[in-house]
């Protein structure tokens, strides 16, 4: 017995269309997922730079504050002042002097906090260039020397961080006290 082989051996017209209709629908959810996916892991990077910057510029600040002495606020730069809010915003500095003696002073200039080691005379950037500080606030208690109350500071950031188009803020605050009571 001899076996006919038939000549239309293939896949239909409309087989091939209803494979290629289900290769686009799932090569298209597939690509959605991964864009989306991109996406929210620039925006997490984004956010951790924020966070990051914000964190190291306040534990900065906050070891210097909590070895030093001689809280004050610098309005303007110019004005002293042992308690009350700054805004370094407008212009305000949070000075003190640290365990060596150096006057240290903290500013917000151009989205960047800055420290200066020497009164001010020249500063260098706490925070990185990926980020910018929208608000640097604080706020200082028991600062008049020989009041007998533990001088506090408390520090309020907002800092922004931009990935292309994506962007996070983040808010953190910390209150530092003063180890030693000024006399």
């Amino acid at each position: 017995m001899r076996m006919r082989h038939n000549a239309t051996t293939g896949f239909t017209v409309p087989e091939l269309l209803i494979s290629f209709t289900l290769f686009l629908v799932v090569a298209g959810t597939t690509t959605g997922i991964f864009i989306s996916a991109m996406r929210t892991q620039r925006t997490t990077v984004a956010f951790l730079n924020a966070q990051t910057n914000a964190r190291f510029a306040l534990e900065s600040m906050s070891r210097d504050i909590r070895t030093g002495s001689n809280l004050r606020i610098l309005f303007g730069g110019l004005t002293e002042s042992t308690s009350g809010t700054g805004r370094g915003e407008d212009g305000d500095w949070l000075a003190f002097v640290n365990q060596r003696g150096d006057p240290i002073r903290y500013r917000l200039t151009s989205g960047r906090i800055e420290k200066s080691s020497n009164a001010g005379s020249s500063f260098e950037p706490v925070t990185g260039e990926n980020v910018a500080v929208e608000s640097f606030r604080f706020f200082l208690a028991g600062g008049l020397p020989g009041d007998n109350a533990q001088p506090r500071f408390s520090i309020s950031l907002r800092v922004r961080a931009q990935i292309g188009s994506q962007a996070n803020e983040v808010w953190v605050q910390t209150t530092v006290t003063q180890r030693e009571l000024d006399s």
